[in-house]
């Protein structure tokens, strides 16, 4: 994904969507937004745990917990990695995150 096509999917309804769920920390927000950062042409994300960490200057614990939360919460599906490489992230498909319709379930 090219650096304006990221910056539309962070900018967009996605990001802003993100930032109002009511089940994504601000911890996890910032994680996903970081992630979000580091899409490739693909719309793929493998970065590892530390990596991450490191930018943020959080914990790995940390971003392991808000990881899970982004992937539960929909916003980010996580793909199987190739024995000994980092997870994959992908953005989430439009409207597999909406968080209204669980609100009215």
């Amino acid at each position: 994904m090219s650096t304006k096509a990221s910056q539309r999917l962070i900018f967009g309804k996605w990001g802003e969507q993100a930032g109002k769920h009511p089940e994504l920390s601000a911890v996890a927000f910032r994680v996903l937004m970081m992630v979000a950062y580091h899409f490739d042409e693909t719309g793929h994300c493998q970065i590892s745990v530390e990596d991450l960490a490191d930018e943020l200057g959080i914990s790995a614990p940390t971003v392991k917990r808000a990881l899970a939360q982004a992937v539960a919460t929909g916003f980010l599906s996580r793909l199987k990695p190739r024995f000994g490489e980092p997870n994959v992230y992908a953005a989430a498909s439009p409207g597999s995150y909406s968080h209204d319709a669980r609100a009215r379930g």
